[in-house]
């Protein structure tokens, strides 16, 4: 626990819960779409998909709730290698507490005491939407006593629309499909092209057998729901279609007074042109995750995989799919292109404290996994 002049810094628990689960739903992302990244009903339950989580809450000496931010601890490809590193995410400050700024450099101060292993990192990194500029002023203006935030890259996240998936479903011929489910046996092939894939990249995440050998209904994902296809004997491409809806919901709590109005319009022509419609106010995105995709074909072939990819989403109820892609990636243009895909752009960056040094990075593109954020 870390004590402030007006109130105190600690490692949230369970019952906390209900308090955390508020702040995320009361304080959305605002822009022509207001969204709220929530977690509900079980705050915690996301925790547990991948790498070790730690919540942290501040509180007046009231008891009232102030902020909140997440860490989380994985090994990531830093500079070609493997190596841990920590990702502050979920930071939501409650509107009475806004223009105090002791809030935040406190709050950023008390990390290092109060996340466990957090010293066993090797870099730090977050993600600020690229158009909240008021965040990045903040973050980015090396106020003393705040950490240093440096710009690293570009992730793009495309929403792409499962009714753009290939054969209408899968009612196709058998011989016209590309992808088949992962079986155990593929584990070693699968990781060996993972590894290659993902050490060309910053941040992205390194997969392991035991954690892909060890899935439970808990991180909502199985070995099964990893695609994968193969050419002349060789692996390349796969990807996991990752369904978070129950533990993390994208929710939609406003729309601009010029959306709002046409809202109904478009989605008339989002229904005929096989585009992602809009939610009304109060409902959540339909979508999954298309996560830890690895793209070793020609273009062509990739696109082909993805289509497939969505035609299998389609058939878990979802509207659309969401791949994070490296703003560098040589497949991003195409694929946005090809699906009529809606995105959105997040800026990568390194987070180092007064008086130590940031991650110091060899110049390859950002690539952290989307639906690990």
């Amino acid at each position: 626990m870390s004590a402030h002049p007006a109130g105190r810094y600690r490692v949230a628990g369970p019952d906390d819960a209900p308090a955390l689960c508020a702040m995320l739903r009361d304080n959305p992302m605002a822009g022509p779409v207001t969204l709220g990244l929530e977690r509900a009903p079980d705050y915690f339950a996301a925790a547990r998909l991948f790498g070790q989580d730690t919540s942290i809450i501040a509180e007046t000496a009231a008891g009232d709730p102030v902020c909140m931010y997440g860490c989380g601890l994985w090994d990531s490809y830093l500079n070609g290698a493997p190596r841990r590193c920590a990702y502050l995410h979920g930071l939501r400050v409650n509107a009475a507490y806004r223009h105090q700024l002791r809030w935040l450099r406190d709050g950023f101060a008390c990390i290092p005491r109060l996340v466990p292993h957090f010293a066993q990192a090797h870099g730090c990194f977050t993600s600020v939407a690229s158009d909240n500029s008021t965040a990045r002023r903040l973050l980015e203006a090396g106020v003393k006593g705040m950490p240093h935030y440096q710009p690293q890259g570009e992730i793009v996240t495309l929403l792409l629309p499962t009714r753009q998936g290939r054969c209408r479903g899968l009612r196709c011929a058998r011989h016209d499909l590309l992808l088949r489910r992962a079986r155990q046996a593929d584990v070693p092939a699968l990781l060996a092209l993972h590894r290659r894939y993902a050490a060309r990249w910053q941040f992205a995440p390194c997969l392991d057998a035991h954690w892909l050998l060890n899935l439970t209904p808990a991180h909502s994902l199985a070995l099964d729901d990893f695609w994968l296809m193969e050419q002349d004997g060789a692996l390349r491409f796969f990807a996991a279609l990752w369904d978070q809806r129950h533990c993390k919901q994208t929710v939609v709590r406003d729309y601009s007074g010029a959306l709002a109005r046409l809202r109904p319009l478009y989605n008339l022509w989002a229904q005929a042109a096989g585009r992602v419609p809009l939610p009304a106010v109060g409902a959540r995105v339909e979508h999954v995750f298309i996560a830890f995709a690895v793209f070793d074909g020609t273009p062509e072939l990739m696109l082909r995989c993805i289509g497939e990819l969505l035609a299998h989403a389609a058939r878990m109820q979802a509207s659309s799919a969401a791949l994070g892609l490296s703003a560098q990636h040589p497949l991003l243009d195409a694929v946005r292109q090809r699906f009529h895909a809606q995105h959105y752009r997040t800026c990568i960056e390194t987070v180092s404290w007064p008086g130590e040094d940031a991650a110091a990075l060899d110049g390859r593109p950002v690539q952290p996994e989307v639906a690990l954020l």
